[in-house]
């Protein structure tokens, strides 16, 4: 699937729990880098205060879009 910047996704793995994002964190793509295992920047901020919590790159296989 190809996502677009600034687009509200959702983690669909727990890979990254220790790097703050686990599965069914909500964040925003901020850099699309095309080809390769991982594609796409996703920042996850703390709703309440807009804080990163964490920054990641995934694969597009990792993320959805979400509701």
């Amino acid at each position: 699937m190809n996502f677009k910047q600034y687009s509200r996704v959702k983690l669909l793995s727990d890979n990254y729990s220790s790097e703050g994002a686990s599965e069914g964190a909500i964040g925003i793509i901020i850099e699309i880098y095309g080809d390769g295992p991982f594609e796409y920047e996703i920042d996850f901020s703390n709703p309440e205060t807009g804080e990163t919590v964490a920054q990641i790159v995934v694969s597009g296989e990792e993320i959805e879009y979400a509701e």
